[in-house]
């Protein structure tokens, strides 16, 4: 009986992911469709909606599969080049992942440019190296998702 509720839970989330799928899909085939730039703009916003709320359940299931442990086991990597940190942070930072470390840094979302979790983890990455604060970014970004391929995306 102890196993129904994270099963339902799992369940339920998978159907609401392959519906924002679809409605993400649907909405992706209209934009291309010649509309006004009104219509264009709501579907953009739409669109980047539709992503944000995917990549939290994303996160939601990723953390049921794969429950993490308080603390990570091995220490944050002493480094890790640019582009594995922002392939990371697309990849395995949700949405309200991606906002927590923004605030774990002294951050608002809003604070750096980007309209997309891509050019958001860009512009985060950016700024840590013009402030000399990249080796805190990985260890904030580390401690919230020490799951993700940090040693083998780390290139030395």
């Amino acid at each position: 009986m102890p196993d129904t509720l994270p099963t339902f839970r799992h369940a339920a989330l998978l159907q609401r992911l392959a519906d924002l799928r679809e409605e993400y899909q649907a909405a992706t085939s209209q934009l291309g469709r010649t509309l006004g730039d009104v219509e264009r703009l709501r579907l953009q916003r739409t669109l980047t909606d539709l992503e944000r709320q995917m990549a939290d359940l994303e996160s939601q299931l990723q953390a049921l599969d794969h429950p993490m442990s308080p603390t990570p086991l091995r220490p944050a990597p002493a480094h890790i080049d640019r582009t594995a940190l922002r392939d990371i942070l697309v990849n395995h930072f949700g949405g309200d992942d991606l906002v927590a470390l923004y605030f774990d840094l002294g951050l608002a979302y809003d604070d750096l440019p980007g309209d997309s979790r891509p050019r958001k983890a860009i512009a985060l990455i950016q700024w840590a190296e013009r402030r000399r604060r990249y080796t805190e970014l990985v260890e904030k970004a580390y401690h919230r998702q020490p799951n993700a391929p940090w040693y083998s995306e780390t290139k030395s």
